[in-house]
């Protein structure tokens, strides 16, 4: 199997854990795992971002570490949902970014960049609420958001095991648009320097006459993750430099896995049955 060059994808992220939904399953071999998700609400610039991080690791003398970790996130750490906020653990979540993309049973597709988390630590001081990634990229065009007028990049990582990582809802920062066209030419790879964003959201009630209410406040989670370029390396020059046929092998083995995904859920979907059995 060829193997395409992987580039860096790292991210970090500090804030308040604010909930975890994190626990033990088994594989059919008898295989342990922990598995879910957990929310660290982060303060950035007066704004604050509930950050989704989904988690997933085996119990396996190669994964240990990781595991182990986890572990003790789900049975030690402490979230606001469970223990207040004064009580909550703040802390550091050192992980990647990964693309999701599956069909829906109505057909449409979803697609969409979401945090995966590896390495969790508990802060004992403070320090200012951080999403930061660092991510080599494949700088494929870019255009105009018809919505936002932002210089938005299509564009693609390649991780670990030919993973193929599509950046969605990725945006060059105002400040540094002219200077990342110039350095950033169309089929251009190199390191960039993201900020990671998603916003509470708190919707304000119009009020006219008579009582009020409150709208309970929604999350925009980690399928509305939005990237934001606000810095980077001169393009590579080097064997991490994606040539047209790189480009075109890693789009190749992209379509290989997405078949393969589609193909995996049309077989469970089909051993499942429409209609009753009776009885």
């Amino acid at each position: 199997m060829t193997k395409l060059k992987q580039l860096d994808n790292k991210l970090e992220i500090i804030g308040t854990l604010k909930s975890k939904n994190l626990e033990y399953r088994t594989t059919m071999d008898g295989r342990q795992y922990i598995t879910g998700n957990i929310i660290i609400t982060s303060k950035i610039n007066d704004v604050t971002h509930d950050f989704m991080v989904k988690v997933f690791s085996m119990n396996t003398q190669r994964s240990f570490n990781i595991f182990k970790g986890i572990q003790t996130v789900l049975n030690e750490y402490k979230s606001i949902d469970q223990n207040g906020e004064e009580n909550a653990d703040y802390i550091r979540v050192l992980g990647s970014l990964k693309y999701v993309h599956y069909e829906s049973v109505n057909g449409e597709v979803k697609e969409y960049n979401e945090i995966k988390g590896n390495y969790f630590t508990r802060l004992d001081n403070k320090e200012e609420g951080k999403a930061l990634m660092e991510i080599g990229t494949v700088v494929e065009g870019y255009t105009i958001h018809n919505e936002s007028d932002k210089l938005q990049i299509k564009g693609f990582n390649v991780a670990y095991n030919n993973e193929v990582v599509i950046l969605k809802n990725c945006f060059v920062q105002d400040e540094v648009v002219d200077v990342f066209k110039n350095f950033y030419p169309v089929n251009s790879t190199g390191r960039l320097i993201c900020s990671l964003s998603c916003p509470t959201l708190e919707q304000v009630p119009t009020h006219a006459f008579g009582a009020t209410f409150s709208i309970a406040k929604s999350t925009q989670e980690t399928n509305d993750l939005l990237i934001e370029v606000i810095g980077g390396d001169i393009p590579f020059e080097d064997d991490r430099k994606y040539t047209a046929e790189k480009i075109k092998l890693a789009k190749k083995k992209l379509e290989e896995k997405l078949q393969e995904q589609k193909h995996r859920s049309n077989a469970h979907m089909s051993a499942i049955p429409t209609t009753g059995t009776g009885f």
